[in-house]
């Protein structure tokens, strides 16, 4: 809370002209007087004004928002208010003698904003919550930058170069260059991006042609035409392929997938991306693609036996022999299975203890279960313990606790309750709406 020193504003002094009226003695009295004629001197204003309300936004430009808020109240009066701005590096402040103020000079984005109330004595109030959804609109922008001009290609290596050009222009401004190759199959791929205006390329063919062209991106995202050049290495062409991938192996499996790990080829120019191919009574199929040494095949059929090869493949298109073949079998489909044992485990009167032991059946883990049956007559579940509970009329629900969510295959658990009306127990058990078997 800040504190501020200033003096008794008019409000005050009148307070204090109407006290001494008041206690005017007889005519020609100098002034105001106690007891034994001592001077009377009101107490100090220590009582600061409410907080005020959260500031909401009532207008906006892309650069300007108007706030306003619930007054505050105070025991003499308010007299300003402060709003900051304090979303951003350092707070900015605007006073308003009302409760409504207007930021200006701001760019589009979002603000967060808190109020405080000062009253005469200089006693500020708590600071308001903060605001919430003040955000000032982008612009419309229909226009692109200008396409790059003056671009020159330098520094010509087998396997890179150097792309300079002049800046674009934008009514908003312009953010990034991105720099494009367009392939000889008629795609564009993003070679990289820059904030300047010049690009070191890397990663390219020896002796290869590319024609690659600039584009301009502004505020808005809008993209300039883009300025192509052509690009030619130097160098000799690159025709060894790499060496043969490592025999690779199995280290997991699933009903679905296979991962698959395997020896490093090596290449004299480039480092090698992996191909894996699975291998048929028709011949190979493209199976997936790797930048390293292990690799998922997914989409595969449960319970199934499959042949993979791998292939390493350099820049320049060179692709080295097959790996050596690796078999691997995936596990069967997944079933989820599921026991229900009922227990009558003792009556008094008209009450009566039971329990249902669940047991994990099936191939997978249980991640969190809900299980359901029927009374055959009027009982009614009073208490429950291992578990959570519903019922409606003859229908119980019972939910899984944090405790017992995860059920491995092969494994039981128990829930117990007290009931009232006893008689038959359920004859048939579901949870997650599958079927129990009995037993």
């Amino acid at each position: 809370m800040l504190a501020r020193t200033r003096r008794r504003a008019p409000l005050i002094l009148a307070a204090v002209l109407a006290a001494v009226t008041m206690n005017a003695g007889p005519a020609g009295a100098t002034g105001p007087t106690g007891p034994a004629g001592a001077a009377l001197e009101l107490p100090p204003d220590t009582q600061a004004p409410s907080r005020p309300g959260v500031p909401a936004m009532v207008a906006a430009t892309p650069h300007t928002v108007t706030l306003t808020w619930t007054p505050s109240t105070d025991d003499v009066g308010v007299v300003e208010y402060r709003v900051d701005l304090v979303s951003t590096a350092s707070v900015r402040s605007v006073t308003s003698t009302t409760n409504t103020v207007t930021f200006t000079d701001l760019v589009p984005g979002g603000y967060v904003f808190v109020v405080s109330a000062s009253d005469a004595a200089g006693n500020w109030s708590e600071t308001s919550p903060p605001s919430s959804g003040v955000s000032l609109p982008f612009p419309a922008d229909p226009t692109p930058p200008t396409e790059p001009t003056g671009v020159t290609v330098s520094e010509v290596t087998d396997t890179g170069a150097l792309l300079s050009w002049q800046p674009s222009t934008d009514n908003f401004g312009v953010v990034q260059y991105d720099v494009w190759w367009w392939t000889p199959s008629w795609q564009l791929v993003r070679l990289g991006s820059t904030t300047t205006t010049s690009l070191r390329l890397t990663g390219l063919t020896p002796r290869t042609a590319y024609n690659v062209g600039v584009q301009a991106i502004d505020t808005h995202e809008n993209g300039s035409d883009l300025a192509f050049v052509m690009v030619q290495t130097t160098g000799t062409a690159d025709t060894t392929p790499p060496s043969t991938p490592g025999p690779p192996s199995v280290t997991g499996v699933t009903h679905a997938s296979v991962q698959l790990g395997w020896g490093p080829s090596t290449d004299d120019r480039t480092p090698p991306r992996y191909e894996v191919y699975r291998v048929t009574d028709l011949g190979i199929t493209f199976a997936t693609s790797s930048d390293t040494t292990s690799q998922t095949v997914f989409n595969l059929a449960p319970d199934t036996t499959y042949t993979f090869v791998v292939v390493a493949v350099d820049a320049a298109g060179n692709r080295s022999s097959q790996s050596a073949p690796v078999t691997a079998r995936t596990g069967p489909a997944p079933v989820f299975g599921c026991g229900a044992r009922y227990t009558v485990t003792s009556s008094r009167g008209d009450g009566f203890a039971a329990s249902v032991t669940l047991t994990n059946t099936g191939n997978v883990d249980w991640i969190g279960w809900v299980l359901t049956f029927t009374f055959p007559g009027h009982q009614q579940i009073r208490s429950m313990t291992g578990a959570t509970f519903e019922q409606r009329g003859a229908d119980v629900t019972v939910y899984s606790t944090a405790g017992n969510h995860q059920l491995p295959v092969g494994q039981s658990l128990q829930i117990t309750f007290a009931g009232a009306h006893r008689g038959a127990g359920p004859q048939a058990f579901s949870v997650n709406r599958i079927g129990c078997t009995l037993g």
